[in-house]
C-alpha cells in the first residue's frame, strides 16, 4: 500500500522544469561573460539547463533586416527547441527608443493593446503558449529612486506593467511576475553602477526568484 502512494504521488507530481530558454534585452543578458546573468543565476538556483539568447538593446519589435535577424528583435531570438519554460522580458527599449518615452500611445497600443488582447506581445506570447511550454514573463523592477537614464519612462512602464498583467489571465500558461518582488529602488547595490541594469547581487536576486516561481 505504501509504495501504491508513492507512485500515486510521483503521477500528481507537476513535471520538473529541465530546459528552460531565456529571451529578452539587456536586463536578462547583463553579466553573461561573467557567468552572473539572470538567466545564469537561474540555472544555478533550479538546477535546470538554461539557454539565454537575450541581447542587450533589444526590442521587442525591430523593423531593422540585419539588426532583427541578429536578436535585436526578441522574437527574432525564439531558437526551435524542447522547452519546458520560456522566460522573457521586453518593451523597454522600443519606449525609449521609438517615442523617447514621450507621447507614447501608439508604440504602447502597437506592443499590447489597453485590453492586454491585441498587439505584438500577446500575439507572441500566444505562439509560444502553443508550444506547450510555461512562459513566465519578468516585467522590468523600479527605477531607483536616486533615479537613473530611464527615470522619464516611469508612467510608460507602468502603463506597459497594468496591461500585461491584463494578458496573463488570458493565456493559460503565462505567469506575470514582476523584478519590483526582489529590486529594492532604495538599494543601490541591487543595481550595477549605470543605475538601469542589475548589479551581480541583482541579478542573484532576480535568478533566485524565477527558480522559486518555476518550481512551485
Amino acid at each position: 500500500m505504501r509504495h501504491l502512494l508513492i507512485l500515486l504521488l510521483l503521477f500528481a507530481a507537476p513535471a520538473r522544469a529541465e530546459n528552460v530558454l531565456v529571451l529578452g534585452d539587456s536586463i536578462l543578458a547583463w553579466h553573461r561573460a561573467a557567468g552572473q546573468s539572470v538567466a545564469d543565476q537561474l540555472a544555478a538556483a533550479a538546477q535546470v539547463t538554461v539557454k539565454n539568447r537575450s541581447v542587450p538593446g533589444a526590442r521587442f519589435s525591430h523593423s531593422g533586416g540585419l539588426a532583427a535577424a541578429t536578436g535585436f528583435d526578441i522574437r527574432r531570438q525564439l531558437r526551435r527547441g524542447d522547452w519546458d519554460v520560456i522566460v522573457l522580458d521586453g518593451g523597454g527599449n522600443d519606449l525609449m527608443g521609438e517615442c523617447g518615452c514621450r507621447a507614447c500611445d501608439d508604440v504602447l497600443n502597437q506592443l499590447i493593446s489597453q485590453d492586454g488582447r491585441r498587439g505584438e506581445i500577446p500575439s507572441f506570447v500566444a505562439k509560444l503558449a502553443q508550444s506547450g511550454a510555461r512562459i513566465y514573463w519578468l516585467d522590468y523592477y523600479a527605477i531607483p529612486t536616486a533615479g537613473g537614464p530611464f527615470a522619464p519612462c516611469v508612467d510608460e512602464l507602468a502603463i506597459l506593467s497594468q496591461r500585461l498583467k491584463r494578458l496573463a489571465p488570458l493565456i493559460g500558461n503565462m505567469t506575470y511576475l514582476t523584478g519590483k518582488a526582489v529590486i529594492d529602488p532604495d538599494n543601490l547595490s541591487h543595481y550595477d553602477r549605470d543605475r538601469l541594469h542589475p548589479s551581480r547581487k541583482g541579478t542573484a536576486l532576480l535568478g533566485r526568484y524565477l527558480a522559486r516561481e518555476i518550481n512551485r
